[in-house]
């Protein structure tokens, strides 16, 4: 299967520690997806590209979504199926 990457915008809450939660996803058309809950976070390879962004396991309704973040660019993106 393939995928491409879809960069999206994303409110996050920064905690005291350092932490950086992601709250909701906003797709460019103006989408915008309330996120319930981070069930994981962890640095993994995304499907598309060998550097190691911070994947977070997300809850959205009842469906569970990956989201990553590149530190490097400081960009967030999800994978799609082309």
């Amino acid at each position: 299967m393939e995928y491409r990457r879809v960069y999206v915008e994303v409110t996050a809450r920064f905690s005291r520690s350092g932490g950086m939660i992601p709250l909701e996803i906003v797709w460019s058309d103006g989408r915008k997806y309330k996120i319930d809950r981070v069930t994981l976070v962890s640095h993994a390879s995304s499907r598309l590209d060998p550097l190691l962004p911070v994947r977070y396991k997300c809850l959205i309704g009842e469906r569970e979504k990956l989201l990553y973040f590149e530190p490097q660019k400081e960009i967030w993106f999800v994978e799609l199926s082309a």
